[in-house]
C-alpha cells in the first residue's frame, strides 16, 4: 500500500540502497515486537539458518536433528555445513517435531536440533527443552512460517538459543525476500555479525576475524519489511480472521480435520491446512484440480524427506500420511469473509458427503 511505497522511496532517496538505516530501524523494530534482545537482518529465511549452524559451529562429524516433515530449507542447510540431518517423525496432532521420539535418535554426535514450526503452530517446546537441555544440545528454531506466534507466553524464535524467520512474498510479514535471525545471547548475535558480512571485523576494513558470507539485507528490502512491520496488529487479526473463519465452517464436518491448536499456544498460522480423512469424496489431489478450476489455488503438503534422494532418511510413517493427504487452503490479509464463503463452499462441494456431521 502506500506506506510500503513511501518506506522504500525514502530509502531510494536516501542514496543508501544496500546497507542503510532501514536495515537499523527493522532489526530494532523486529527484535522488540517479539521480546527478543538481539536481532540480526539476513539476505533470507535459508540464510537465517546456515548463520544459525554455523554461530553455532555445527559442521563435518555433526548430526542436528530435523523435523520429518517441513519445509526442506533446514535440511539443505545442516547439508550445506557438512553435517548430518538426522530425520525425527512428527506428531499427528500439531504435525511439528514429535518430542516423544526424539531421544530415539541422540548420539554422541548430535549438535543440534532444529524445530520447523509447521504452518505457524509451535512444537512442544517444554518437552523439546527438557530433553535438549539434558544432552547438551543446542536448539534452532525455524520459525519462517510462524512469525508472531506465541506459546507460553513467548514469541516464536525466543524459545531456543536462536529463531530464524523469513520475509519471502508469501509470509505473513513480506519484504520480497529477506530473513532475520534472533537470539538472547550476545556471544551468538555478535558471531552472526562476523559471519554475516564475510567475517568481517566492525571498524576494522577487510580485516576477517572468521571466514563468513555475505548474507546482508538490503536497505530497499528493510525499508518494505519495515513498513510491513508498522502493520503487525492489522496482519496478526486478519490471519487470525481467517483460522477462525475456516475452523469455525468445517468443525462438524468428519471428513477433514485441523492442525492441533494447543491450549498454551496462540498462533498466526501461515497457511491453513486442512487434513482430509480417508471418507473424504475425493483425494486430495482430485480436490485440488477441482478448487483450481474454480479459481482458488490451494497447495498440497509437503513432501517427506524419506521420498527425496538428496537425504536419505528412514520412513517417516506419520510425516507420509500428512504428506499425502494435507490440503493448505487460501490465506492471505486481503481475503474478505465473502471470498472466505466461496472457498469454504467449493470445498465442501469436493470433500464432504451428504449427512456427514460429527
Amino acid at each position: 500500500d502506500e506506506s510500503d511505497r513511501v518506506a522504500v522511496n525514502q530509502a531510494l532517496d536516501s542514496g543508501w540502497i544496500s546497507d542503510g538505516e532501514f536495515v537499523r530501524r527493522f532489526e530494532q523494530g523486529f527484535a522488540h515486537s517479539i521480546q527478543a534482545d538481539h536481532a540480526l537482518t539476513c539476505s533470507s529465511g535459508t540464510a537465517a539458518l546456515m548463520l544459525a549452524l554455523l554461530a553455532l559451529e555445527v559442521g563435518p562429524g555433526d548430526e542436528v536433528i530435523v523435523p520429518g516433515y517441513g519445509f526442506a530449507g533446514a535440511a539443505n542447510m545442516v547439508l550445506a555445513v557438512g553435517a548430518k540431518p538426522v530425520f525425527v517423525d512428527v506428531g499427528a496432532d500439531d504435525w511439528c517435531l514429535d518430542p516423544s521420539q526424539i531421544e530415539l535418535f541422540f548420539t554422541a554426535q548430535t549438535k543440534a536440533l532444529i524445530v520447523i514450526h509447521n504452518y505457524g503452530a509451535i512444537a512442544h517446546m517444554d518437552r523439546i527443552l527438557a530433553l535438549t537441555n539434558r544432552y547438551n544440545v543446542k536448539v534452532i528454531e525455524d520459525c519462517a512460517e510462524a512469525v508472531f506466534s506465541e506459546y507460553q507466553g513467548l514469541f516464536a524464535g525466543c524459545i531456543g538459543d536462536v529463531g530464524c524467520f523469513s520475509f519471502q512474498a508469501a509470509k505473513t510479514l513480506a519484504a520480497g525476500e529477506g530473513g532475520m535471525v534472533v537470539t538472547q545471547s550476545e556471544d551468538l548475535y555478535e558471531r552472526m555479525v562476523l559471519l554475516r558480512n564475510h567475517g568481517m571485523q566492525p571498524g576494522r576494513h577487510y580485516f576477517h576475524a572468521v571466514a563468513g558470507h555475505n548474507f546482508r539485507m538490503t536497505n530497499l528490502q528493510a525499508a518494505l519489511g519495515w513498513a510491513q512491520l508498522q502493520k503487525k496488529e492489522f496482519l496478526c487479526r486478519r490471519r487470525r480472521m481467517i483460522t477462525d473463519y475456516y475452523r469455525d465452517f468445517f468443525h462438524k464436518y468428519r471428513e477433514l480435520s485441523f492442525q492441533q491448536i494447543k491450549p498454551s499456544e496462540h498462533p498466526i498460522f501461515w497457511a491453513n491446512a486442512v487434513l482430509l480423512d480417508d471418507n473424504a469424496e475425493h483425494s486430495r489431489d482430485e480436490v485440488m484440480k477441482s478448487l483450481a478450476t474454480a479459481g482458488i489455488e490451494a497447495r498440497p503438503g509437503f513432501v517427506t524427506f524419506d521420498q527425496m534422494p538428496p537425504y536419505q532418511a528412514h520412513p517417516l510413517p506419520v510425516a507420509r500420511a500428512l504428506s499425502e493427504r494435507i490440503l493448505c487452503l487460501p490465506t492471505y490479509a486481503a481475503l474478505e469473509k465473502n471470498d472466505l464463503h466461496e472457498i469454504c463452499r467449493e470445498v465442501k462441494r469436493h470433500i464432504v458427503k451428504e449427512k456427514s456431521f460429527f
